[in-house]
């Protein structure tokens, strides 16, 4: 596999073998995936990646993502996904001497958008429970909203780049099912895609570029990724 951001590319090989529901990869080739497969394998590269280099880990489980500094301990029974009888936090996996991504039940694009968020969180933010953000929940104002998207953009590029590695579609999350229409939908996809344009030609940030590379490897050896291949009609 060849991946090129900027001036630099990688080699990679790996191969994948998985079964479910549909993936596709990045020649339009569909091949059989299923979500909990799916986010072992995230889960599993992201620790090799970054267990020990950032004492960081992936845990899959929770009833609402959350990033949990090393010690701090999962908030009551909030993140323990009841209707799944097997996930690493009811089975005690999510060590608490590590940092900790908590994601979205099994759902892998829930994964990568967490990750995303992590990958250009400072050293300072790491050491804070949800990166020291305050979240202003549903059922924004259009002006709130507006302030979300802007602080949404790097991520959410990061994370549509990721799902092209996967093979998974990506879908542009403004997270207020409940609250004003966006004013500025259009514009926030358009900044997404030029903010995906600008990371071909400068790069990912250093963790963003590493977990690329080995999630694309291992889910699609042998593929190039283009930024010709991020278009704003696919973001609808």
């Amino acid at each position: 596999m060849i991946f090129q951001f900027a001036n630099c590319i990688w080699c990679w090989s790996a191969l994948s073998v998985v079964n479910g529901d549909v993936l596709r990869d990045l020649s339009g080739v569909s091949s059989t995936i299923n979500d909990s497969e799916v986010s072992k394998n995230l889960v599993r590269l992201f620790n090799r990646c970054f267990r020990d280099s950032y004492q960081t880990i992936l845990v899959s489980g929770g009833d609402e993502p959350i990033y949990l500094p090393a010690g701090e301990v999962v908030p009551g029974n909030a993140l323990v996904g009841e209707t799944e009888p097997a996930n690493e936090i009811k089975n005690g996996t999510a060590d608490s001497s590590f940092h900790r991504i908590v994601f979205y039940r099994d759902y892998p694009r829930s994964a990568l958008h967490e990750v995303s968020h992590w990958c250009i969180a400072g050293t300072k933010r790491r050491m804070q429970t949800d990166y020291g953000y305050w979240y202003q929940p549903d059922g924004r104002t259009a002006e709130q909203q507006t302030i979300f998207e802007q602080v949404e953009i790097r991520p959410q590029a990061i994370e549509w780049i990721l799902c092209r590695s996967v093979g998974l579609p990506f879908r542009v999350s403004s997270d207020n099912l409940n609250g004003d229409q966006s004013k500025t939908e259009q514009k926030f996809k358009e900044n997404i895609v030029a903010q995906v344009y600008r990371y071909f030609e400068t790069g990912l940030p250093e963790r963003a570029d590493i977990y690329c590379q080995s999630i694309l490897s291992f889910f699609q050896p042998s593929t190039t990724l283009d930024k010709a291949l991020f278009d704003i009609e696919e973001l609808g």
